[in-house]
């Protein structure tokens, strides 16, 4: 079955140049505003969205966040402007990538092409792992109940969530969220994913330790 793809993108010329171009490969809605676009999202319920930033009535960052209070599809943000605030607000609200115009599209093509793939793999893993991660509120939620974590403790579960039933190496795992690399003797990361076990206990998902390797987020019976 063909894959449905929503454009949103003020830009006349450029939305009807990226339909073109994608039109052989997916069924493509188009709109043409935020308002538009939060409407078209909820008749075509699309496998994709490429999303522009800047926008009349309502920008992308708006219709980014109301998507996310109801839907994980993925969504490729567009934008003429790169600043670096732009784009980590963006992907903390739920963004899944991040692409400054001018864009190729051959580019846009590979990167949608990753995204659906990543997708598929987290939806069949999800109905293994009874977790649910809501990007919007920062907050993991475990058969409806909330994790009570802190900041590090949430950076941490999202790595490990993100790559979740994979190992994630030790010091690959202390520089996502820390931004330094791991030092001999160093235990924070240790403490951290101890407090964060201690309020896993009772559910039915831990963090399980390979020795030598790192971590892996999975289901308790599997650990």
């Amino acid at each position: 079955m063909t894959k449905k793809m929503l454009i949103i993108d003020d830009d006349s010329m450029l939305n009807d140049l990226l339909t073109a171009y994608f039109g052989e490969q997916y069924q493509v809605v188009q709109a043409f505003d935020g308002e538009e676009g939060l409407a078209r999202f909820a008749e075509a319920a699309p496998d994709v969205i490429l999303l522009d930033v800047m926008m009349p009535k309502k920008d992308g960052i708006e219709v980014l966040k109301t998507i996310r209070q109801t839907s994980q599809t993925p969504i490729l943000m567009l934008t003429a402007k790169a600043e670096d605030v732009d784009k980590i607000l963006g992907l903390e609200l739920g963004a899944d990538d991040y692409v400054a115009k001018p864009c190729n599209p051959r580019e846009l093509a590979a990167r949608i092409r990753n995204l659906l793939t990543r997708f598929a793999t987290a939806s069949a893993m999800d109905e293994h792992l009874p977790i649910v991660h809501d990007k919007l509120r920062r907050r993991f939620k475990i058969n409806g109940k909330a994790l009570e974590l802190t900041a590090a403790e949430y950076d941490i579960l999202t790595v490990l969530y993100d790559s979740r039933l994979s190992i994630v190496i030790k010091a690959t795992l202390f520089e996502q969220v820390f931004n330094r690399e791991l030092q001999p003797f160093d235990r924070t990361l240790d403490v951290h994913i101890s407090n964060i076990r201690k309020k896993l206990i009772d559910t039915p998902v831990v963090i399980q330790t390979l020795r030598g390797k790192g971590y892996r987020l999975c289901p308790s019976e599997d650990a």
